[in-house]
């Protein structure tokens, strides 16, 4: 897990260690990891579609027009089925 996170977060890894040693204790099955990445993603793919939609909404009022495709959204529900 400190790999994968390491290269995920890159330079913010060495501050966030602590935890994510922590927490990979308790990630003892390959079913457990991929679970926990994939509340990862969903978290941090949530969050940038909230700041997408808070600045379309003030470039719309600024007459822009702004679209964005969730294709990594539509990767993982392809990848579920």
């Amino acid at each position: 897990m400190r790999s994968y996170m390491n290269q995920f977060l890159g330079v913010q890894y060495g501050r966030n260690q602590d935890i994510v040693e922590r927490v990979g204790h308790y990630l003892v099955t390959e079913s457990d990891f991929k679970n926990f990445m994939s509340l990862i993603v969903d978290v941090y793919e949530s969050g940038f579609m909230r700041a997408v939609d808070d600045y379309r909404t003030k470039l719309a009022k600024m007459g822009i027009k702004v679209e964005v495709e969730n294709s990594v959204g539509s990767q993982k529900e392809n990848s579920q089925q």
